[in-house]
């Protein structure tokens, strides 16, 4: 019993270092991160074309000048293969900021108001080699990265709407700063936009998450769990202690040489088993060293008060002569460990169920948002803009058509670009269109198949060579019966985009895209519209849709639509996650094309989600550490009860198991009071707890009987050895 004692011990401790690691790992983020502190003014920067249109971050900047007042935009993501969190702040100073004096910036230093001239400056966690990287900052833990950057880049990353904060000396200058850009704003357009539209914020300005796991409520945990593992470990050192006693030592002795020694010794070793630990860790800091030893000497000498009064009452009142004999008070503490077993057990039933709550809704949000979760790896051009055709598109005409058909082909080949147009499915298209008679269809291409398969009625992935010439449309096996009325309509429809490919447009012929070819597939899939517009009840799926596949051999220039900021149909695979690095290499073939003044910018597709679905990865994995605490809480439990049942039954159980009892027969009594502690823990459920958690229960009972199993053949075979030693 005491090297069980000891080993919990060190399971302690160490789980308590554990436990302060990623707690403080998670506070340390989350403040670093955070600018709340002294930014604690928000604005919203609508999503309309006039508002969106990028060119007004100088009107945002003047305006920022005029009042002396700090801007900064936060943009966070997580990377799904490197398993980390990226978060991004863009910067704008006309004043001096508060903002890094909350950081340590290791090396170097933060960014000034000179290095607003310069777009390139920026300070991170990581050290990079670039010579414009200013500084970098402590990031205890080295899990995740944040950098601040000059916010003229956040349009080369991102859509200029969102949302922003604002550090200001008062109520009153924010007002002002306000009122000015939205002056700006209506003398550059025409309009008459009031502040409340920026100030009446749309989005959460931050997800209310439980990120961090509490320390204080492990360590109740563990001393409430260590307290019955004493108790015992003093029922095993009974005949000891009382022997001991005859002998002349004194209770103060006694309880030195059979705890206070040993668990002091624990305490130490362990301390030192952390100090090498401490080196590994990345920008380790003085405040965590000083947390985690001090919450472990607190532990220690809240447990060796409880434990050595715990320790003196038992010595002080043990009857000798009983006890010598091998009789041990196992009675009261079976009673204590039962009452203590279920209100733990409800205790975590309840909490069990709070967080399969959170975490079913958190997996439902994730799954909903799974389809977006590699899509900081993807950009789009936003805005599009007219340019310098403005006057040629007021004449009626289309400049744009052929050199995005054009370019279309360099993207898909060079940059694994994925094409999908599933506007017809948007909540305003359907409602338009409500009356009209056609067939709604969408399209994609080849890499949108690689990238989110869809099978046909054998089960089989579908597959589409780019050199296919013929039009192919994957119809839903349900639709097989409509075939000559879908061949005759989608005929139409080639036909007429043909002419006007080669008698409007005067491109290369393409006579054999006219050919319908149809590939039935499974019906009931969901396809991805990588639009939030689309299906957003549906999670962006639409189910069973016609599906047009573009290839190089079959598209025609009216197949390409991707000239419009409302409809984002072209996604393009980023180098190394750069959106900035992406444009400049593909600037050179846009000029080439004359569409470098249509297509200025190349952003990530959607910023928010991706905020989103890092904040839901950051509290799934808290909910899980809770969940497997929880469980190891449940199986120390469970392994003192059975000790306790084998201490007080051990003759009992060796002579059923000699004359061959069944299993159910020998531990019957452990079996009953495992029912026992249920029914009870059952009924405690019912009234304590609102939401059904009968299938919660039902989980915990079935764990807890294969557990219980498992420690009654571990016990069995040590009683056997036991009784055999003692003699029965």
């Amino acid at each position: 019993m005491k090297r069980l004692l000891v080993i919990f011990s060190f399971i302690m401790f160490l789980i308590l270092a554990l436990s302060n690691y990623y707690s403080y790992q998670a506070e340390s983020y989350q403040k670093l991160v955070d600018p709340s502190g002294d930014y604690t003014y928000n604005f919203e920067i609508p999503e309309d074309t006039l508002n969106a249109d990028p060119k007004r971050l100088t009107l945002l900047k003047k305006a920022a000048k005029k009042n002396k007042v700090n801007i900064i935009r936060t943009v966070s993501y997580y990377d799904d293969k490197k398993e980390k969190t990226y978060t991004e702040a863009y910067l704008f100073l006309s004043t001096n900021t508060h903002l890094f004096e909350k950081m340590n910036v290791v090396k170097g230093r933060g960014l000034t108001i000179e290095d607003m001239m310069n777009l390139d400056r920026f300070i991170s966690t990581d050290e990079t080699a670039s010579k414009d990287q200013v500084g970098v900052i402590s990031n205890f833990g080295g899990k995740n990265t944040y950098s601040i950057h000059v916010l003229d880049n956040v349009i080369a990353n991102y859509k200029y709407s969102g949302l922003y904060r604002v550090e200001t000396t008062s109520k009153e200058q924010y007002d002002e700063f306000i009122n000015d850009y939205v002056s700006y704003v209506n003398d550059a357009t025409g309009e008459n936009f009031s502040p409340e539209m920026y100030t009446n914020i749309t989005r959460s300005t931050k997800m209310e998450l439980n990120n961090v796991i509490d320390t204080e409520i492990i360590g109740i945990f563990f001393v409430t769990i260590m307290i019955f593992t004493f108790l015992f470990y003093l029922i095993a050192r009974t005949k000891e202690i009382s022997v001991m006693k005859l002998n002349g030592y004194t209770i103060k002795s006694i309880c030195s040489r059979i705890f206070v020694q040993f668990f002091t010794k624990v305490f130490l070793v362990s301390s030192l088993i952390i100090i090498p630990w401490m080196f590994f860790i990345e920008d380790n800091s003085y405040g965590f060293v000083n947390k985690v030893y001090i919450t472990n000497f607190i532990i220690y000498v809240i447990l060796i008060v409880v434990l050595t009064s715990l320790c003196f009452l038992y010595a002080k009142n043990i009857r000798i002569a009983s006890s010598i004999k091998g009789k041990k008070p196992i009675g009261i503490v079976a009673i204590l460990n039962g009452i203590f077993k279920v209100v733990v057990s409800i205790i975590i039933l309840i909490i069990a169920v709070n967080l399969l709550q959170n975490l079913t809704q958190i997996n439902q949000k994730q799954n909903s948002l799974n389809n977006w979760s590699e899509f900081h790896n993807y950009g789009v051009f936003y805005p599009v803009k007219t340019g310098n055709d403005s006057s040629v598109i007021r004449e009626g005409k289309y400049p744009l058509d052929i050199p995005t058909y054009k370019l279309y082909s360099y993207l898909n080949q060079k940059f694994q670009a994925i094409y999908i147009d599933s506007d017809i499915y948007t909540e305003d298209s359907l409602e338009i269109n409500a009356g009209n008679n056609i067939i709604r269809y969408i399209t994609v291409n080849p890499n949108y198949l690689d990238k989110y398969p869809i099978f046909d009625t054998e089960g089989n992935k579908i597959d589409i060579n780019e050199e296919n010439e013929h039009a192919v449309f994957l119809v839903p096996e349900q639709y097989k019966k409509k075939e000559d009325f879908n061949l005759d309509y989608f005929t139409s429809v080639r036909e007429d985009r043909y002419k006007l490919h080669r008698d409007f447009y005067n491109q290369t012929d393409k006579a054999k895209s006219k050919k319908i070819d149809f590939i039935y597939m499974k019906s009931g899939q969901k396809i991805f519209s990588m639009n939030p517009d689309v299906m957003p009840n549906n999670n962006n799926n639409i189910v069973d849709p016609i599906i047009q596949v573009m290839t190089e051999g079959n598209a025609l220039v009216p197949d390409i639509h991707y000239t419009s900021s409302s409809n984002q149909t072209l996604f393009i695979k980023l180098i190394n996650n750069d959106s900035e690095l992406t444009y400049k290499q593909l600037l050179p073939k846009l000029q080439e094309y004359k569409l470098d003044d249509n297509f200025p910018y190349l952003v990530q597709s959607n910023e928010v989600i991706l905020s989103e679905i890092n904040d839901l990865n950051s509290e799934a994995k808290t909910i899980g550490y809770i969940l497997l605490f929880m469980f190891l809480i449940l199986i120390m439990l469970l392994f003192q009860n059975i000790y306790l049942q084998f201490e007080r039954n051990k003759f009992e159980f060796f002579l059923k198991k000699t004359f061959g009892h069944t299993f159910v027969g020998k531990y019957k009594k452990v079996l009953l009071l495992l029912l026992l502690t249920n029914l009870l823990e059952f009924i405690g459920g019912m009234f304590l707890i609102d939401s059904s958690f009968f299938i919660i229960f039902i989980v915990k009972v079935l764990i807890e009987l294969g557990l219980v199993i498992l420690l009654i053949i571990y016990f069995e075979r040590k009683n056997t050895v036991q009784v055999l030693k003692e003699g029965v």
